[in-house]
Order: C-alpha cells, then sequence, then structure tokens
C-alpha cells in the first residue's frame, strides 16, 4: 500500500508543469470556479496563453525572466542609486544595471541634483545662515558609510544654504535631504527661486532615525534664474532643533523627488532607464492581457507599456487610461498603430493594474475596480517590434519615476470577473 501511494505522488509531482511553482507565488489567482483544491489555482489563468513573466524581485540578477521570448534589455547611460531590497541601505548602480527595490524594478526619466558637495556641509559652496557650525562625518549615513554631517544651530535664524544657477526659469523644483536629530526636533526646509523670491518654508519634525524629506516650488518667469536650498532652525516656524544631521541634499527640476544623485565639485545627472522585451513572441496586437504590480513615483500621468514610438502629441496611441486622481476609469483606442497603458496617480502609491484587448473591447481593472469598457476599438495594422515597460518608446513622455513588479503579458483578452480577480 504505501508503494502504490508513493508511485502516485511522484506521477502528480511529474505531471506538474516546470513553472507551477513560481505561479503558486501570486496570492491573487484565485481557483477556477469549481476547482478541487489550491494547486488548481495555476491553471486558472491557462498557462497556456501566457507569453511573458518577469518577477523583478532579484537584485542580484535583475534581468530574469521565468517565461519570454528573447531576452530583457535594459539601458542606462550613467550611474544611479536605488535602495537595496533587503538591506535598506542607498545603494550605487552601475551604468547599465537595472535597479531592483522592495517594490520592484525601478524605472526612471533623467533628473539633475544641482546642488554641490551634496554631502559636506563644511565645503564652501555653503554658505552660513547666522553663525552655524558643522561636525563633518559625524554619524552613519543612509548609504551605510560614516558621511552624514552635523549642523550645530545652537540659536534661531541658523544654518546653511546654497544657491545654483540654473538656465531654466518658470519651472517647478524639489528639493529633499535625509535629516535627523539626536532628540526629536523640528527644522526647516527652504527652497527659493532668486529673483522675486518665491520661497517655500516646510517645517519637518525630525527624529533619530534619517528620514528623507521634501519640499517643492515653482519659480516664476520673472525669476533670474537660481535655485536655492536651506536647511536651518528658523525663528518663522518656532523650530526646537540645536542641531541638524543632514545628507544628501537635491534640489532637481520636478515636482516631486526621485533616486538620488551624488555631486562633488560638479552637478550630477542620472539619464533614464530604459527597459524593453522583443514583441514578437511576447505581444500580439489582436488580442491580450497586460498585468503589473506599480508603484508610482509620480504625481501625474505615468507610462506602464508602450508598442511604439508615439508622435509629440500622442495622437497615433491606442490608450487605456486610468484616471486615478478621480477614480475614475476610460479606455481608449486611437490610431492604427500603436498600443499602449497610461495612469494617472499619485507619488507613493502602488496598484494592481491588468489592461486587455481585442477587436471589439478595451478594458482595464485597478486594485479590482473595473473601467468604462471600450468597443469602439481599432485593431493596431502593423506588429511592433519593441515593448517599453514605464516609458514611452520615444523617451520624452511621462516616465514612471517608481517601481514594476510580477509584470505579465498574455495573448488571449480577460473577462471582467478575470480582470477584477487578478488586481484584488
Amino acid at each position: 500500500m504505501k508503494k502504490s501511494l508513493l508511485s502516485i505522488a511522484v506521477i502528480l509531482f511529474i505531471a506538474v508543469p516546470a513553472l507551477a511553482v513560481d505561479f503558486l507565488n501570486f496570492p491573487n489567482f484565485p481557483s477556477r470556479a469549481g476547482g478541487i483544491s489550491p494547486f488548481d489555482k495555476k491553471y486558472w489563468w491557462d498557462t497556456d496563453s501566457l507569453t511573458f513573466y518577469a518577477p523583478f524581485d532579484d537584485p542580484s540578477n535583475p534581468l530574469r525572466l521565468i517565461k519570454g521570448t528573447g531576452t530583457l534589455s535594459f539601458t542606462r547611460a550613467t550611474t544611479a542609486t536605488y535602495v537595496h531590497p533587503t538591506t535598506g541601505l542607498v545603494t550605487a548602480a552601475a551604468s547599465g544595471q537595472l535597479r531592483i527595490e522592495s517594490n520592484g524594478a525601478l524605472i526612471e526619466g533623467a533628473r539633475t541634483n544641482i546642488i554641490l558637495y551634496s554631502e559636506q556641509f563644511n565645503n564652501g559652496a555653503w554658505e552660513d545662515v547666522g553663525s552655524p557650525s558643522v561636525s563633518a562625518d559625524n554619524s552613519v549615513s543612509p548609504d551605510g558609510n560614516m558621511t552624514t554631517d552635523n549642523i550645530i544651530v545652537a540659536a534661531v535664524n541658523r544654518g546653511k544654504k546654497q544657491t545654483s544657477a540654473i538656465s531654466a526659469t518658470s519651472k517647478t523644483w524639489t528639493a529633499s535631504a535625509w535629516l535627523s536629530s539626536d532628540t526629536a526636533c523640528t527644522a526647516t526646509i527652504t527652497i527659493d527661486s532668486a529673483g522675486v523670491r518665491r520661497i517655500v518654508d516646510s517645517q519637518k519634525t525630525l527624529s533619530t532615525t534619517p528620514t528623507r524629506y521634501a519640499v517643492t516650488v515653482t519659480a516664476e518667469a520673472t525669476d533670474n534664474g537660481a535655485v536655492g536650498m536651506w536647511v536651518w532652525r528658523n525663528e518663522n516656524t518656532s523650530d526646537t532643533c540645536t542641531s541638524i544631521s543632514a545628507w544628501g541634499e537635491q534640489p532637481e527640476e520636478g515636482a516631486f523627488v526621485s533616486s538620488y544623485a551624488t555631486t562633488t565639485s560638479a552637478a550630477a545627472t542620472r539619464n533614464k532607464d530604459v527597459l524593453t522585451i522583443p514583441a514578437a513572441g511576447n505581444f500580439s496586437r489582436l488580442a491580450g492581457t497586460f498585468v503589473a504590480t506599480v508603484t508610482f513615483g509620480v504625481n501625474g500621468t505615468a507610462y506602464i507599456f508602450d508598442s511604439s514610438t508615439p508622435s509629440a502629441d500622442e495622437a497615433d496611441g491606442n490608450w487605456i487610461i486610468f484616471n486615478g486622481g478621480a477614480v475614475t476609469f476610460s479606455g481608449q483606442r486611437l490610431g492604427v498603430s500603436s498600443f499602449s497603458i497610461s495612469l494617472l496617480a499619485t507619488a507613493s502609491s502602488t496598484h494592481k493594474i491588468a489592461a486587455t484587448w481585442s477587436a471589439d473591447r478595451a478594458q482595464l481593472a485597478v486594485d479590482g475596480v473595473l473601467g468604462t469598457e471600450d468597443t469602439s476599438v481599432t485593431v493596431g495594422s502593423a506588429d511592433p517590434t519593441t515593448i517599453t515597460l514605464g516609458l514611452s518608446q520615444g523617451g520624452a513622455y511621462n516616465p514612471l519615476f517608481g517601481n514594476m513588479k510580477d509584470t505579465l503579458v498574455l495573448n488571449r483578452p480577460f473577462s471582467d470577473v478575470e480582470l477584477q480577480s487578478i488586481t484584488q
């Protein structure tokens, strides 16, 4: 009897598809109706229709594919940093290295840290506000090194500031820094655009743990081309800190913070991340479904998926759109030459997304909520050669500035029930 049971067990194990172990890691794939056990989950969405699956969860092997035709391709022409998913440290990434964080692959557009000596407040590039003193390399920084400076501000209206010349005016700028103190207290980050002196003071409550804080200002057209950043004890906000531990200052053009770029004697630019897969064998313009878990870094519209190079006005894009700010959804098919998924969302928000398309409908679900079905569909007339994740293929349109993981492409459309189930 024991021998018979063992034989059956071995046969069952061999019958399980090789990919089943990975599929069982997905908690949101329910069993089919009438499924006899939890192991039925692996068949619920038809493994034969799955053409591409990348988990984006392994920093030691960032371009790992579980299933797909061809290989992932990634480029970024500069070094960068990311928050390591296991150590939690700000970690350097080499040029051309896809960054994997706890929320998945980090995909960003280009940004420049315009301030000088972003970790050295005792450098002459930083001006005194009042009469502070600096204890250099006083504590462990967010990257694990002993490079955090302590700014002593024994009295109000003391701290450090730096003004950087810029070539563009009438732009939005965000300044950020990791700040902490020996005891809980309040301090102020100020960002200003010189000229008419548009100033934003933002009081921060500091703890003993370094935390990244940010503040945003929109310059005016009459500004004289300079942006300043201050870290100080401001009398007007009744700050209480007598010392401020600071590291990683970063003023950058944009309405939100992006990954940190270290500077010394010159500004530092991080170029855009470009992550692509071959379309052939992975994507069908006739019918399919795209699934991913996405964490947004952007306040506004971001690309999730793009199969063609859009024109300047995006008029040739077949879009499925989620307007997250208003919690409303719409599906659109415009033109015949491309297919894109674009979402409007809030920075630091995470959404489970599934979009489906076929000859008679386009539909989207986000976090279990269906969009507005679009039945005015025109199937593309040309097969794309490349799929870009988190960025338009043109490279200048609404990069994700966020993370993507558990990314799948299937060659069949999903029903509304399936879309809701897989995104809950």
